[in-house]
């Protein structure tokens, strides 16, 4: 059985009706239709603000395509949370309006 990772990973939107190449995707940039979608593994927002080169370049326009409503962050990966105690990995989620603790998704297909 495959595991499913998919809790691991950003999805983002181009929103800005024509299609747009983005240069701040990891990892040399992406070019996406309108309305498409790309996932990136792990929190878009991290890999940009450590990426070794061109940073300042890479958050400007990653920031700019936000505030112009280019882009839309459909969802980034929730934090993961290990307690020593039990020795158990939890996940942070958000669900019908509050915050709970789930199982990664890696650990629920395994059940």
């Amino acid at each position: 059985m495959a595991t499913d990772v998919t809790c691991l990973y950003t999805r983002v939107r181009n929103n800005s009706g024509v299609r747009k190449k983005y240069g701040f995707l990891p990892p040399h940039g992406h070019e996406l239709a309108a309305n498409a979608e790309l996932l990136v593994l792990g929190d878009l927002r991290s890999r940009i603000a450590n990426h070794p080169n061109a940073r300042d370049r890479q958050n400007a326009s990653f920031e700019a395509a936000l505030g112009n409503n280019h882009i839309t962050l459909i969802r980034t990966p929730e934090p993961i949370m290990y307690d020593v105690l039990t020795d158990a990995t939890r996940m942070i989620k958000f669900s019908n309006n509050s915050l709970v603790l789930d199982d990664p998704c890696w650990e629920s297909l395994a059940r």
